[in-house]
């Protein structure tokens, strides 16, 4: 096994955890992890587990986007990754 997944197995085992533990708390709950690559910004690694549906959403949005901007910001980066998608078929 490399070190890149040993650390993989790792970072997956805290967000287990810590899902285990929220679960016994009787909350929703959404943890997100960004491993990024420095010297290859687009080699990076993105970790997401969460039991929160689409309706729960806009509470993580309006927390994480506290500003318009944010918002503006937000929008933009949708409509590329709508944009590659298209590209992509």
């Amino acid at each position: 096994m490399s070190q890149k997944e040993r650390k993989q197995k790792r970072i997956k085992k805290i967000m287990d955890d810590a899902a285990k533990a929220l679960e016994a708390e009787g909350v929703k709950y959404f943890i997100g992890v960004t491993d990024r690559e420095p010297k290859k910004p687009t080699e990076g690694q993105v970790y997401i587990q969460s039991d929160v549906q689409g309706e729960d959403f806009c509470y993580i949005l309006d927390f994480a986007l506290p500003t318009r901007q944010d918002l503006i910001n937000m929008g933009i980066w949708l409509g590329q990754i709508i944009k590659s998608r298209e590209k992509k078929k």
